[in-house]
């Protein structure tokens, strides 16, 4: 237990411009609470000032307890005496109040940093670049001198040749006069001699001699020219270098590969123009340990950057690995993405931390989150010869499509797409640069579902069966991806079921809190009837909860308080269970849905903390929604036919998906690629 004293603990920054009556009163409430649970430091960071903000929220005893605590001191101001009311209402809007204070505080903070991380990265980006133009210069001098050092070898080369060249022209025009003599000489003999046996005679010695002379030119002739040629060749060349200016050249030809994430899970795209090369994603598959299948085949070049479409593991949970790999990598992504990468990474580093060889550490993520920097929609990024726009992409918040260009050569790299407009984000905006692409790099999440649900049917459907659950009592388990969906449920709930009591558990909590600071003016994820579970407090949740919606990660199943909850609600009848989003085909969400389309019966839990599993009787109900947020082949089909790429690569979905897909765009009339590079 903490020894630290309510006046000695230690407070986060954030609480020193609030009311001095208010960090009082939660400097109280939190060392009653380290009495009671022997949980200390609770001021010490931002997650225990809001845990010690909800308690005095939700408990009338302790708000009692702490204001008599405080009774012999100063007198409290009118937010304290309200954070301590035994108003249960007034109590909680003084501290949602605080809340809002102590995160602004946060925000400002958080935004402070990135400035001055901007500034130093501006100013190292400036001397990298002033230190690459000197080695540019150094390199042309260097090729200069060498062109006026081959150009003297190529003079004195050139008047040895025109030498060489005049005593050739010399010795051919005397084997002519010899010819021109024999032809004379031939002459006389025909005039002299009128004996034809004598003549023959004469001439078959004559002719003998004129052969054997033509020959002796002709050898003479190749001998001298022969050397000639071989030696004119490094003449032309000399000549060409005199007459060029020595520069240095770059191929501008845009290459694409795929290093992972062809089927689902470590997304990875190389793109390459000359010297430069840039990966666009840097995903992990399934719980982090494993990085993309192919990312060796970076060998020796020399990355300029990484650009993350947004902070969903598959897309972005290998990057602390990869800049351990590439020291001094810079990471590029959208404000909001930027914001939310260090949440996860950390969350992954945790469970990393059980495997016997985990990837990355903490001290990988750290370098990793000073490595980032924010790119805005539209703005452009230039690394090398090659230059990154990013669009919107729909999908969750930050998500974004990136555009890579290199000369006249451009390629659209999806990432995940969504063109439904959610409650926290707009659906996908192409710019006017991702118009006509040399080549499309699509994902296919969905490419088998031809026709999903309507989403507004799909939230009608998922409302009517909340209310029904929860009117009977029951508890309706929402298996949700910590980013993106959870929120999503959490605001469908706040608005369609006012008054239906909402736990979001799990990272989803942590994630839920940065999620607010980049939704549209006016929302909230938490507030109402929607709250967080406690750290460490879903076991006395999953007892004493009722009539209510959880949402609680991960979203497959596959790990994380959702089990705990899961072996509550699967044998309770007036409980259910809602998958909302993407469940991979060998997940125990997709066995589960296959399960309950069969009938029911007993389902094979994954056990806690990696033991055996545990067969739980399944008498809820279990049903989908079409809530994703990803698009479906129609909706695909729709982002082809409005971007008209050249050439076509799917991604990002399995096999059956991907051919689907690619079978209705061939019949559009696209082109496909059969290859995982271009």
């Amino acid at each position: 237990m903490s020894t630290s004293t309510p006046d000695t603990a230690p407070q986060h920054p954030s609480l020193a411009g609030l009311d001095p009556s208010v960090v009082a009163a939660l400097a109280a409430a939190a060392g009653a609470l380290e009495r009671l649970t022997g949980n200390g430091g609770l001021l010490g960071e931002v997650r225990g000032v809001k845990e010690v903000l909800a308690q005095l929220a939700q408990s009338a005893s302790l708000r009692q307890l702490t204001a008599r605590t405080l009774a012999n001191g100063a007198s409290l101001s009118d937010s304290a005496e309200r954070l301590l009311s035994a108003d249960p209402a007034a109590a909680t809007s003084a501290a949602n109040e605080v809340r809002a204070q102590v995160d602004g505080a946060v925000r400002d903070a958080a935004q402070a940093r990135r400035r001055e991380r901007r500034a130093a990265k501006s100013a190292s980006v400036d001397q990298v670049q002033l230190d690459r133009m000197r080695r540019e210069r150094d390199s042309a001098r260097e090729d200069r001198n060498a062109a006026r050092r081959k150009a003297e070898y190529a003079t004195r080369e050139a008047a040895d040749l025109r030498q060489q060249l005049a005593e050739t022209t010399t010795a051919l025009a005397d084997a002519q006069r010899q010819a021109e003599d024999a032809a004379r000489h031939l002459s006389g003999l025909r005039e002299r001699h009128e004996d034809l046996t004598w003549l023959a005679g004469a001439l078959h010695t004559t002719i003998g001699r004129l052969s054997r002379q033509r020959e002796e030119r002709d050898t003479t002739a190749q001998r001298l020219l022969e050397p000639l040629g071989a030696q004119l060749e490094p003449l032309q060349a000399a000549l060409r270098t005199l007459t060029s200016a020595p520069a240095t050249t770059r191929d501008l030809d845009l290459r694409v590969e795929m290093l992972g994430g062809v089927d689902i899970g470590g997304s990875c795209v190389l793109v390459t123009a000359g010297d430069d090369a840039v990966l666009v994603d840097c995903g992990a598959g399934p719980g982090a340990e494993n990085g993309p299948p192919h990312l060796d085949r970076i060998g020796r070049r020399r990355l300029t950057g990484v650009v993350i479409t947004h902070a969903h593991n598959d897309h972005a949970g290998f990057v602390p690995a990869l800049v351990a790999r590439h020291p001094g990598l810079g990471v590029f992504a959208t404000p909001a993405t930027v914001d939310l990468l260090a949440t996860m990474w950390r969350d992954s580093a945790k469970v990393l931390a059980r495997r016997p060889s985990p990837a990355y550490g903490n001290r990988e993520v750290d370098r990793a989150v000073d490595a980032l920097t924010e790119i805005g929609f539209g703005s452009t990024l230039r690394l090398g010869d090659l230059e990154i726009e990013l669009f919107p992409a729909g999908h969750i918040v930050g998500a974004a499509s990136v555009v890579v260009r290199a000369g006249e050569r451009r390629v659209v790299v999806s990432g995940d797409v969504s063109t439904s407009r959610q409650a926290t984000v707009d659906g996908f905006a192409p710019s006017s640069l991702a118009q006509a692409p040399d080549l499309l790099v699509l994902e296919s999440t969905y490419g088998a579902d031809l026709a999903q649900q309507p989403r507004a049917e799909a939230v009608s459907a998922f409302v009517s069966t909340a209310r029904e659950v929860t009117d009977a009592g029951g508890v309706l388990l929402v298996p949700a991806f910590a980013l993106g969906r959870a929120q999503e449920v959490a605001l469908l709930c706040q608005e369609m079921l006012p008054g239906v009591p909402v736990l979001i558990d799990g990272l989803a909590r942590e994630v839920s809190e940065v999620y607010e600071r980049h939704l549209p003016e006016g929302r909230r994820v938490f507030g109402g009837a929607v709250r967080s579970v406690a750290r460490g407090g879903t076991a006395e949740a999953v007892k004493t909860f009722r009539g209510g919606v959880v949402i609680s990660t991960s979203g497959m199943l596959h790990q994380g308080p959702v089990l705990s909850w899961a072996r509550r609600v699967l044998d309770d009848p007036r409980s259910g269970l809602a998958v909302v989003g993407y469940q991979d085909a060998e997940s125990p969400g997709r066995r589960l849905l296959r399960l309950a389309e069969a009938g029911g019966g007993y389902f094979e839990l994954p056990g806690r903390d990696g033991g055996d599993p545990e067969k739980v009787e399944v008498r809820a109900s279990v049903t989908k929604f079409g809530l994703g947020a990803h698009a479906n082949a129609t909706q695909l089909s729709q982002i082809v036919q409005r971007l008209q790429p050249s050439g076509l690569m799917l991604v990002h979905g399995e096999e059956r998906a991907r051919s689907m897909l690619g079978n209705r765009l061939r019949s559009m009339g696209h082109h496909l690629l059969t290859e995982t590079s271009w």
